[in-house]
């Protein structure tokens, strides 16, 4: 019995400290978790989420070649769709450096 009410309070205080985190850090964690389901493997194998600033996610992308797909192909304006829809309808926009 002591051992479920450990788990029980382990997971109230992960709840709280979810809930006292500002949001962008929270959409963050989800995006970093679902990365590679948003972007699909190849993408993920060449672009990462570093932060989210401002409701701007910034993303590091491996080279340039892969920076100029995402930013003047369709790509990145679906992923951006995908994002707003799976996380968060506040991330406005995103940086590929």
């Amino acid at each position: 019995m002591a051992k479920s009410t450990f788990q029980t309070a382990s997971s109230l205080i992960d709840k709280v400290i979810n809930e006292l985190k500002p949001p962008t850090e929270s959409w963050f964690v989800n995006i970093e978790e679902q990365w590679e389901s948003i972007v699909g493997k190849t993408v993920a194998e060449h672009a990462k989420p570093k932060e989210i600033i401002n409701n701007t996610l910034i993303v590091k992308v491996s080279n340039h070649i892969w920076k100029t797909e995402l930013i003047s192909g369709d790509l990145g304006r679906k992923i951006l769709k995908i994002i707003r829809e799976k996380v968060s309808k506040k991330i406005k926009k995103i940086y590929w450096e």
